[in-house]
């Protein structure tokens, strides 16, 4: 029913956390012609959504404006995720902005505005002095893109990725969006790990062992938790993640969980290739044009539904929405 979609794998960012980039696909990516013949054998499918993602797919230029208009012919429902980086955001915004573009959703894990007004633990400063720079950068053009797009698209989004470096700021972040930005949706995500070495849109938890949460930052989950519960409705009702999630601290530490998607997602690689989901690759080479036989499909959906049951896992799931 939903599908990740990674139409390049290039980015001009250079994220802590973030390992997707990856310039042997991005050298076999699809053409705009390609992308939508796999757009229109995907809906054949079944996906009723696409997640389009890059890592950063303004990068791809008229292209993308092209694939817009696409999307739009055919009444598809999607999310389209950028930071907005610049000189690209300044060059195409216009372009989308004529072809209708109906969603911006854009990744900030910190707010200059709100960091600035705060009195935070050591922890916090010691981590956001250490990448500020790259840090004020990305939210402020991801900002700027959100509030110049605003009264063209039907919605905003707003990823915040939690990790130590921000947790104390999440809620006061909340605040800031919904203030500043007109209809507006706010995911709340927990940085990523791999548990079995094999997700790619996260790096390892050792690589940077101080962004990730042990069992001594089990009072910061809670007061975390605390915090977005006693927000008042005016901004909780924008927040997109169940609240019912964020108390779920074994599940955050340890990503001990297995994924109950099944069938209900997937994703394919800027190169065609057939993945398991937005995360993790489906460790076996299908296209997505091998979609278009349909003895081939059947069995592509088997193994994927056999390998959703066996994934560990990610926080960005809510089996318990998606699956009603």
């Amino acid at each position: 029913k939903a599908c990740s979609v990674f139409l390049n794998r290039i980015c001009p960012r250079d994220c802590s956390y973030c390992n997707v980039v990856d310039f042997k696909k991005e050298k076999k990516k699809l053409s705009v012609e390609q992308w939508k013949k796999a757009f229109v054998i995907l809906e054949d499918c079944g996906v009723e959504f696409f997640l389009i993602l890059g890592t950063e797919p303004l990068m791809i230029g008229d292209g993308l404006v092209e694939l817009v208009k696409f999307w739009n012919s055919r009444d598809y429902e999607y999310g389209f995720y950028t930071t907005s980086p610049e000189p690209w955001f300044s060059k195409y915004k216009e372009k989308l902005k004529k072809v209708k573009i109906r969603n911006w959703s854009s990744g900030i894990d910190f707010l200059d505005e709100v960091y600035q007004s705060g009195n935070w633990s050591d922890f916090t400063r010691k981590l956001v002095e250490k990448e500020k720079d790259s840090l004020v950068r990305k939210a402020r053009e991801g900002v700027r893109g959100m509030l110049e797009m605003q009264d063209t698209v039907k919605e905003t989004h707003a990823l915040i990725t939690v990790s130590k470096m921000n947790i104390e700021m999440v809620p006061e972040m909340v605040c800031w969006f919904v203030d500043n930005i007109k209809n507006i949706h706010i995911g709340i995500n927990f940085v990523e790990f791999s548990m079995d070495k094999e997700m790619d849109f996260g790096k390892k938890k050792w690589d940077i062992p101080e962004y990730f949460f042990t069992k001594k930052d089990l009072p910061l989950l809670k007061e975390l938790n605390r915090e977005l519960l006693n927000l008042p409705k005016k901004y909780r009702n924008h927040i997109q993640s169940p609240l019912s999630y964020f108390n779920k601290y074994d599940r955050i530490l340890n990503l001990n969980h297995l994924c109950d998607l099944e069938s209900m997602a997937l994703g394919v690689d800027c190169d065609g290739t057939l993945r398991l989901c937005g995360y993790k690759e489906l460790g076996q080479k299908f296209s997505v044009f091998d979609l278009e036989n349909l003895k081939e499909r059947e069995k592509v959906f088997k193994i994927i539904e056999e390998k959703h049951k066996e994934c560990s896992g990610c926080y960005w799931v809510y089996p318990e929405i998606l699956s009603k």
